[in-house]
């Protein structure tokens, strides 16, 4: 165990120490930055944790309620609780009484899988010294559920994600980091996060949360960052379950009360996202983020945005077997189809993408699994930076 105790302002953390290429480094693991939002909190923006009065010995792994699993070895591994709003902290002893700067990581996954366990510290730490943070936050329908109303905003997990920024604003340097030198930086759904905290409202995000920004593979610009009627898929879920449509305070009221595998179950098919929410003075995204970008209403900070290199090949994989069975065109399509939902065309986008990947020349079999992940990756990135 470390044995320097540390002390912050909701009580005394342990944490552990392990060995990395010669370097000690302290883990803790399960550090909670809210109250349980199980209960009659599911649904509601999250809260800052009771204080504990014990030690707390910061190894618990835990990721929220999910049923994609593309992680699977890493995934089983890890349980899952509705109570899952925790964070993980890192970080080397140097030898040196110096604050050193701090990266937070958002994970990735479509905003309904993924966890702060499936990322360790090993090759940031290894030769680096940073304070090192990955975050929970609620996911699918338990994060982002809307009414379209004040009754139930959504964009739960954005505001998990902010409720963490400002936990660790206040207690970083605890754990020998700078609050003056903090980096936000995000993967997929957490890049779009990470994004969205750059549009929010100055009175929200506060801007000395952080100072510097990164987004990978993913922006508000993507088609499918944002829901623009989150209404309509709280209203199917609430069906599936039997619950009343008649009110939203009625349709919330009783899914606060279904069995939380059946949530998961019967909404397993339905998107849900980060919506525009102006239904209060706590929104975090009043407005479509195009309309923010083009007013220029956004946090001035250095934002770096990189890309995966054949991210495609993930959801080549997984349709692997069903894109096989059609011709050229229509494995494009397949492909492209969910980043075009905005787009009526589709059709005519997937024959123009057709020409320019194997129009021109002959492409020899081996090459085409190769040029397919390509086409569902990089012709994403133009929706991104367009």
């Amino acid at each position: 165990l470390y044995e320097d105790e540390v002390q912050t302002s909701f009580g005394v953390v342990k944490g552990t120490i392990t060995s990395l290429q010669g370097r000690s480094i302290v883990s803790f693991r399960g550090i909670p930055y809210a109250k349980k939002i199980t209960g009659e909190n599911r649904f509601k923006d999250p809260l800052l944790p009771i204080p504990w009065t014990s030690k707390l010995f910061a190894n618990k792994k835990v990721m929220c309620p999910q049923l994609e699993r593309r992680f699977k070895l890493r995934q089983n591994d890890i349980p899952q609780s509705e109570d899952c709003l925790y964070l993980n902290i890192f970080f080397p002893i140097t030898g040196i009484n110096q604050k050193m700067p701090v990266l937070v990581y958002f994970h990735g996954g479509e905003f309904k899988y993924g966890s702060k366990d499936l990322y360790e510290p090993d090759s940031l730490l290894r030769a680096k010294d940073w304070v090192f943070v990955t975050v929970n936050y609620r996911l699918g329908a338990l994060g982002f559920l809307s009414t379209g109303d004040n009754v139930a905003g959504g964009n739960y997990g954005l505001k998990d994600q902010l409720l963490a920024l400002r936990w660790i604003q206040s207690q970083i340097e605890n754990f020998r980091g700078d609050r003056n030198r903090i980096t936000i930086f995000g993967h997929d759904a957490g890049a779009v996060s990470v994004d969205i905290f750059r549009v929010a409202p100055k009175s929200a995000t506060l801007e000395s949360l952080f100072n510097n920004a990164i987004s990978v593979s993913g922006t508000v610009f993507s088609p499918w960052a944002i829901q623009y009627e989150p209404r309509n898929n709280s209203i199917e879920l609430a069906r599936r379950v039997k619950c009343s449509i008649s009110s939203s305070e009625k349709m919330i009221a009783c899914l606060r009360e279904t069995p939380l595998n059946e949530i998961l179950e019967k909404g397993h098919d339905l998107s849900f996202a980060p919506s525009v929410d102006q239904s209060n003075s706590k929104s975090l995204l009043r407005d479509d983020p195009k309309i923010l970008y083009q007013n220029g209403d956004f946090t001035n900070v250095r934002h770096l945005f990189g890309l995966t290199e054949s991210e495609g090949a993930l959801d080549y994989f997984w349709r692997s077997e069903q894109i096989k069975s059609y011709n050229r065109t229509e494995k494009i399509r397949q492909l492209l189809q969910p980043y075009s939902r905005p787009y009526s065309n589709l059709n005519v986008i997937a024959s123009i993408v057709h020409y320019n990947y194997f129009g021109r020349v002959n492409v020899p079999e081996s090459e085409e699994e190769q040029r397919m992940i390509d086409v569902s990756f990089f012709y994403t990135l133009i929706l991104y930076f367009k």
